[in-house]
């Protein structure tokens, strides 16, 4: 704006230096004129032509007057408003002036000098060549308006300006046509005599006015002076410089335009900053949209629109039991109040959008609802510094994804939503990801969560949160994926999750009720719903069936009631509604379906497998253990080639294991027990990826096939509980990966093939009431990552291998009722990781070595029915976490129990004693209170 006016005022100061000019060299023409004796009969008459000539110049003369006296009228008003902004108000004497001027005939103004703000202004005489025109103009008002767009600014182009009273309009200097606009009686024109009348009345001289002086000339010879002719070099100057004027007068009246406008504005906004104080002097003009906050509020002001930005219960919240003036000098109690204090005190406030407003408060509400001074991990978060919130921390990874089934990982794990990359949870400075995952949190969900409107994701698992699921959260439009596993939320699902974009529903572990409302139907993106261990009730609301892209619905241990529900046959992933009241029977429209998966197990269901089960191509897991199913197991489901698991144990099923099922060369887990009887089909040795064969509980007979031993990837064996005999397959000794076999209460017989020293990786043996014949194979010593051992109940006889000393990872040993004779190893008290050692009833002899007391972990000891010896070692005081010592039914022991094994007071379950060890003895002398000695 400064450069724009300092430009108007330049050509203003040109165009008076022109009209001084054009003045002085009037007056010289008016003076020579008043005092020439040349008499009007030795004057040549100028041509007619030269007559129009000289008429049409005086007429352009004089409008081009009328013009000067409007424009520098607009100098005056530019130089006021100029004035006004600078603070120091109209110049009143220069106004006096030109009020002095217009009573003569002028409308006198100046440019602006630029070093000294002072006008100086010179003004030639107006009265010095009046002409017909202008007396013509002087009876009324002529108007002539040329509307022409303002930004048509070129100077060889038109220009149109409309301007107040006494403004002009103008066109371009080849436009043929230049009209002034004025209003009321031009100046009046006289004579020099009544020019000097009106100086003698107003007091104002030619100098005060700066008007052109006459010079005087010599009348002496002035018959000799060549004679005038109608054009001269002097006139065609005078043409000239009007046509220079014309463009001047163009050029500086759209500029007085433009400025008066821009002045109109800026004054009012220049006056009150000075207002405003000095303290904002210097800065730098801000403009703000119509969501930042004002940077020149007051307190209150703030106050207000920060509150105006949150809901109406947010706010009401914030104001109860408090005086919020004075907030920032009072404690903040709500989680709420703490959030808007901390939004007030930051330095950076009125710099930010309301939507960064509301995103801060919510996450900061979040922060102190959620006992965010003692997270796990918390960095920068409520840090002012210029950290932006999408800097504060968050974790890259989803969170914990439990899997209840052996079927392929959660799509949503890597495809569904793309999370925080590097921890970064915004996307354009929007919160998209609030990804805060087993991070120590305690406290609340607050309703302010559902401000962050931009929100995709959602993942707080594993934290101490309390609190509901509000039906708010139907302002989170884009949400995708709400993962609020074991953070014992409680409630009902509100309906309004029914205008949700979900793809991922992960509610499991907690404490919500009602039953699933009939909106999620409305979700037809979803593809994960777990609702597993909270307490829904009621049936599966048939509008699910809608839900065509369902991948996993499992809402396992809940207490939903109901018979099978057909809307699950619209799937095409898993349906899963374990521990649960189902009732009713297995629809054969099951075979229609498309599921991958068909778990209902632990519930009240009752009739048989239908055979179109069958049907089911694409399945993969069939859980239907722990129901009153009966019937036998249709042999049709050999034909179910991509199945993974078959669970049917726990029911009423009879007949004979189908041959059929070896067919199933994908079956990873095969669990039957029910009253089965027949044999073990060696057909099952086609099942090359089987992982788990359970076929305990049941009525089978004959023996283990041998062709077992090529499952080569078998993890666990359970075949106890059955009729089986015969010896045990040394070509078992082939699973090398086997972690867990038990082959109790069977018939098994013969002895413990050596080959069991090759299960490197075996865990887990256990038999008991099998008749095993034979001695213990020292290459039990190769089980180095064995951890119970229990050959109990059987016929084993011979000694205890000293190799059993390897088996550093023992912690239980079971060898009890067997026939085994010799001494008990010493190498015994190398196995520092026994809790539990069980020798009884057994045919033992020697001495209780001593360097069982090193065994630290030692919990029960039990060598009763033995034929031990000696004394009791006193060292068995030195094992603290003793609290079961059987000894009796061993006549040779003597000594005395150690004092400090009489003060343990923790029984284990098994034990039923009234305080101190439970020590039984036989003819020994007791140093406990209870001690029994028979």
């Amino acid at each position: 704006m400064k450069d724009i006016r300092v430009s108007v005022l330049k050509e203003c100061q040109i165009l008076v230096e022109e009209e001084d000019q054009a003045d002085d060299q009037a007056a010289i023409k008016a003076s020579d004129g008043a005092t020439a004796t040349t008499k009007e009969s030795d004057r040549v008459p100028p041509a007619m032509t030269e007559w129009k000539e000289e008429s049409k110049a005086d007429e352009e003369a004089g409008l081009m007057k009328d013009m000067r006296v409007s424009v520098l009228r607009e100098c005056r008003v530019l130089e006021d408003d100029n004035n006004l902004a600078a603070g120091e108000g109209p110049n009143n004497s220069t106004s006096e002036n030109r009020e002095r001027l217009e009573a003569k005939g002028m409308a006198s103004g100046s440019p602006k000098n630029l070093e000294t703000g002072t006008i100086d202004v010179a003004v030639g005489d107006d009265n010095a060549s009046p002409d017909p025109q202008h007396e013509m103009m002087a009876q009324g008002q002529t108007t002539t308006e040329t509307n022409v767009a303002p930004t048509q600014l070129s100077r060889g182009g038109n220009v149109g300006v409309t301007s107040r009273p006494g403004a002009f309009n103008v066109q371009g200097p080849n436009a043929g046509n230049m009209e002034s606009t004025r209003e009321g009686p031009s100046p009046s024109r006289g004579n020099h005599d009544e020019e000097a009348q009106q100086e003698q009345t107003t007091g104002l001289t030619l100098e005060d006015a700066n008007m052109a002086i006459a010079r005087p000339v010599n009348e002496a010879g002035e018959d000799h002076r060549p004679q005038a002719q109608a054009v001269d070099l002097q006139e065609r100057e005078h043409s000239a410089a009007m046509k220079r004027k014309r463009s001047l007068f163009q050029l500086i009246g759209v500029g007085l335009l433009l400025v008066t406008i821009i002045v109109a504005v800026t004054v009012p906004i220049a006056v009150n900053q000075d207002k405003e104080g000095d303290s904002d002097e210097g800065a730098a003009e801000t403009v703000a949209n119509e969501t930042t906050v004002a940077n020149e509020t007051t307190v209150e002001d703030i106050r207000e629109h920060v509150l105006n930005l949150l809901p109406a219960s947010t706010a009401q919240g914030i104001l109860r039991d408090i005086d919020v003036t004075d907030l920032m000098n009072s404690t903040a109690f709500t989680p709420q109040q703490k959030a808007y204090k901390w939004v007030r005190q930051d330095p950076n406030l009125s710099n930010y959008t309301n939507e960064r407003i509301v995103q801060r408060f919510a996450l900061a509400t979040f922060y102190y609802s959620s006992g965010g001074s003692q997270w796990d991990a918390k960095d920068n978060w409520l840090t002012y510094n210029d950290v932006h919130e999408c800097d504060w921390f968050s974790k890259n990874t989803y969170g914990f994804i439990p899997l209840a089934f052996t079927v392929p990982r959660p799509l949503f794990v890597n495809e569904s939503v793309t999370g925080p990359i590097d921890g970064v949870p915004c996307k354009d400075q929007q919160y998209e990801h609030l990804w805060l995952n087993h991070n120590g949190m305690y406290g609340q969900i607050p309703e302010e969560m559902y401000l962050l409107t931009n929100l995709k994701s959602i993942s707080l698992d594993r934290n101490d949160l309390t609190g509901t699921i509000s039906a708010n959260i139907g302002q989170l439009t884009r949400l995708e994926e709400l993962d609020l596993y074991s953070t014992s939320v409680d409630g009902t699902i509100p309906s309004e999750i029914g205008l949700l974009p979900l793809k991922v529903l992960f509610l499991i572990v907690n404490l919500l009720s009602g039953q699933i409302p009939s909106e999620v139907g409305l979700l037809t993106e979803l593809r994960q719903v777990l609702l597993d261990t909270n307490l829904i009730t009621g049936p599966i609301p048939p509008e699910m069936a809608f839900l065509s892209k369902l991948e996993k619905f499992s809402i396992w241990q809940n207490a939903i009631t109901g018979s099978v529900p057909n809307v699950a046959f619209q799937w095409p992933g898993l349906f899963s509604v374990e521990q649960n009241l189902l009732s009713s029977t297995i629809p054969t429209e099951l075979g229609l379906s498309k599921l991958t998966g068909f778990a209902v197990g632990n519930n009240g269901i009752t009739g048989s497998i239908p055979s179109e089960v069958a049907l089911m191509t694409d399945l993969v897991h069939l859980g239907v253990a722990n129901n009153l199913l009966n019937g036998t197991i249709p042999t049709e489901l050999g034909s179910l080639s991509v199945l993974d698991t078959l669970e049917v144990h726990n029911n009423q099923f009879t007949g004979m294991l189908p041959s059929e099922l070896g067919q199933l060369s994908l079956l990873r887990s095969f669990i039957l027990g029910n009253n089965l009887s027949g044999a073990i089909p060696s057909e099952l040795a086609l099942m090359t990826d089987l992982v788990h064969l359970g076929v305990a509980n049941n009525l089978l007979n004959g023996t283990i096939p041998t062709e077992l031993g090529s499952l080569s990837v078998l993890d666990t064996l359970e075949v106890h509980n059955n009729q089986l005999t015969g010896m045990l397959p040394s070509e078992l000794g082939q699973l090398s990966l086997l972690r867990s076999f038990i082959l109790g209460n069977n018939h098994l017989s013969g002895a413990i093939p050596a080959e069991v020293g090759q299960w490197t990786s075996l865990d887990l043996f256990a038999s008991w009431w099998n008749p095993f014949s034979g001695t213990l194979p020292t290459e039990l010593g190769l089980l180095s990552t064995v951890t119970t051992f229990e050959v109990a109940g059987s016929r084993v006889r011979g000694s205890i291998p000293s190799e059993i000393g390897l088996m550093e990872n023992l912690t239980v040993f079971f060898l009890a009722e067997n026939r085994l004779t010799g001494m008990i190893p010493t190498e015994i008290g190398e196995l520092s990781s026994l809790v539990n050692l069980n020798l009884g009833a057994n045919q033992l002899s020697g001495v209780i070595p001593s360097a069982i007391s090193g065994v630290a972990g030692l919990q029960q000891v039990r060598l009763f029915e033995n034929q031990l010896t000696g004394a009791v070692p006193s060292s068995l005081g030195l094992l603290e976490k003793l609290k079961l010592l059987w000894l009796h039914n061993n006549s040779g022991l003597s000594g005395t129990i150690p004092p400090t094994l009489c003060n343990q007071t923790t029984w284990p379950d098994d034990v039923e004693v009234d305080g101190g060890i439970h020590v039984d003895c036989e003819l020994v002398e007791c140093s406990c209170d209870v001690c029994v000695c028979q």
